[in-house]
This record gives C-alpha cells, sequence and structure tokens, in this order.
C-alpha cells in the first residue's frame, strides 16, 4: 500500500498493491466512465488524462482517511491548474443494502473527517450549515463532493459497481468554468443535457445546480436521491466549533445502525 494511502491509475491494476475487490471496483468505474455517452466530460476528461487520485477503504476502518485526504489535498494545491479529484473506493457490502444506509453512511464518514481535521475553518466559508452559502470543508479547502452507491438504479450516473465510491473536488478545480462564465454556462448545457440521457430522465433532479449558481444549499447535492425528491430537513453535517468538540471524536469503524458498538 501506497505509505499515503493514494494511487495512481496504474497502481489499481497491480495486485501486489491493492486488493482483488479495489481492481473488480475499478474496472467498472473506469468503463462507465470513459464510456462515449458518460455526461461529465470533465470526469471523463480527467480520468482518460489520469489525472485522478484513487484511494480505499476495507473493513469499514477510516483510520488512515483523514491523512490521505491531506495527502491529496497538497498534491493539489502544488498543481492548481491540474483538475485532480480524489475517489475513494468502499469495500463493498456481503449483502445488498439500502439507500438509507449509503446516506447515513456517507454522512458518518464527512463528520469523522471534520472530527480529524486539525486546520481551521476556512473564514470564505460559513460556519452555519443552515446558510446556503455553507459547504464541506477539509485541511483549509472548500470541497465539493458526491456520492456514488450501487443502491442508485434510477440515477445511473451514481452508481459505478458494487462499491459505495466518495469523489472530492477542490473547490480551486472549478475556476474558469463558473457558471458566470461562457465557459462554464456551455459545458453545464451539455453536460446537463447528456445527464438526462443517461439518467433517462424528463429533467434534472431538483436539487442539481452547478458550481457558482444561485444560492441553493451545496450540501443537498451531496447525496440526491434515486428519484426526483428533493432534499428536506436540516443538514446532517456535525460542526465542531471548539476545541472540546473536536476532542470528543468516533471511532473510525463504521457501523450501521442498530449494530453493537
Amino acid at each position: 500500500m501506497s505509505n499515503s494511502g493514494l494511487f495512481e491509475q496504474a497502481e489499481l491494476s497491480d495486485p501486489s498493491r491493492v486488493p482483488d475487490w479495489l481492481m473488480n471496483e475499478y474496472r467498472s468505474f473506469h468503463r462507465t466512465v470513459v464510456d462515449d455517452d458518460f455526461p461529465c466530460s470533465f470526469g471523463m476528461a480527467a480520468e482518460m488524462n489520469r489525472e485522478l487520485r484513487y484511494a480505499f477503504v476495507e473493513n469499514n476502518d477510516l483510520t488512515r482517511l483523514p491523512e490521505t485526504l491531506n495527502c491529496f489535498l497538497r498534491l493539489s494545491r502544488s498543481h492548481p491548474d491540474v483538475r485532480h479529484n480524489l475517489t475513494v473506493f468502499f469495500e463493498p457490502e456481503a449483502e445488498p443494502k439500502t439507500f438509507e444506509h449509503y446516506k447515513n453512511r456517507f454522512w458518518q464518514v464527512l463528520n469523522f473527517l471534520h472530527e480529524h481535521d486539525s486546520a481551521p475553518w476556512p473564514r470564505e466559508i460559513p460556519t452555519d450549515k443552515d446558510d446556503p452559502l455553507w459547504e464541506f470543508c477539509f485541511g483549509g479547502d472548500p470541497i465539493f463532493m458526491f456520492a456514488a452507491s450501487p443502491a442508485y438504479v434510477q440515477r445511473r450516473s451514481r452508481n459505478y459497481g458494487n462499491s459505495f465510491v466518495m469523489l472530492f473536488q477542490p473547490k480551486r478545480i472549478f475556476k474558469g468554468i463558473e457558471s458566470e462564465s461562457a465557459a462554464g454556462t456551455k459545458v453545464r448545457r451539455v453536460i446537463r443535457s447528456r445527464l438526462k440521457k443517461w439518467d433517462g430522465t424528463a429533467s434534472l433532479h431538483p436539487d442539481v445546480i452547478d458550481y457558482g449558481e444561485a444560492l441553493i444549499y451545496r450540501w443537498k447535492q451531496y447525496l440526491l436521491s434515486d428519484d426526483s425528491t428533493p432534499a428536506t430537513g436540516g443538514c446532517p453535517f456535525h460542526f465542531g466549533k471548539t476545541q472540546d468538540d473536536r476532542g470528543r471524536r468516533s471511532s473510525p469503524i463504521i457501523r450501521s445502525e442498530g449494530e453493537n458498538r
């Protein structure tokens, strides 16, 4: 295993470096993302240009993930003009799980990362998660992310195989393609058209916007519902505003609701 927990594309085909399940899940991910009809041209280009970085979680153990994310962000900062993304694969479940299971897991992971983040919260990002401009941050970087899982049936664009997958995209990679830019407007129009075709829907999910668009809660896009039901209720993120809050850290082993701890 890489000391940092980060892997490049070629390493995911090396059985001496990664487990068999990861090689299988990566092949499924790669086939999907490089398909000529895949909606996101940015994701397709990043994968084909070997700009993505990868990590994995086995046995639901998140112990290494905070440092892996820190290593990735250092790489991203050192190459600000490269659209590096981090794709994290989670070991597939032994039995099929519900969408709610993966939704709970997603927020457990984000809360765990926040608890283990020693960097101060960026000044330009609100700490109030009820503010529409709030977004997840780690290591001092605002990060847009989304999740994919095998529980997605209707929304094919968020199903890459048998793994739960989380993708981390630092805000800097959207520079030059914000919604108010001509380039951003053009690309957004194309991606949205392709997304409707790929997912087989007549309209986009109501929570979908592009980075930089009008005020809407960005956290609602992180884990879209499989149908077109908009997110309701409050944001499940637990913001630790004090050092005491950061000191109460949860277990690095993710457990489903109802499991013994």
